[in-house]
């Protein structure tokens, strides 16, 4: 898998690192929350994460979270596994450079 190298602002050097581990708990929790076809959840969950990832450089991130909201609300099972899956995939392949 190809890495996705983002520019970071090195302002945020210490915050990055925290907030890439604790999209990977929530990827977790959503996958859970997934099995459990909790869709209000996951759109909660995918409102947070488009609504932050953006201010912390990760702008692909944001688009997904905007996608798994609007699978989440119209309870569209295959496009939240879908979603759930490209955000699986973000953090997997990217890596931060700080600038």
């Amino acid at each position: 898998m190809d890495k996705k190298i983002i520019s970071i602002d090195k302002d945020l050097e210490d915050l990055v690192p925290t907030y890439l581990e604790t999209r990977k708990k929530e990827l977790v929790k959503l996958k859970e929350l997934l099995n459990q076809n909790a869709a209000a959840e996951i759109a909660a969950i995918a409102h947070k994460l488009a609504g932050n990832a953006g201010g912390y450089g990760f702008q692909e991130l944001t688009d997904i979270g905007r996608r798994l909201e609007s699978a989440g609300k119209a309870s569209d099972k295959s496009l939240m596994t879908k979603e759930i899956e490209n955000i699986a995939q973000y953090l997997d392949s990217v890596e931060v450079k700080f600038v």
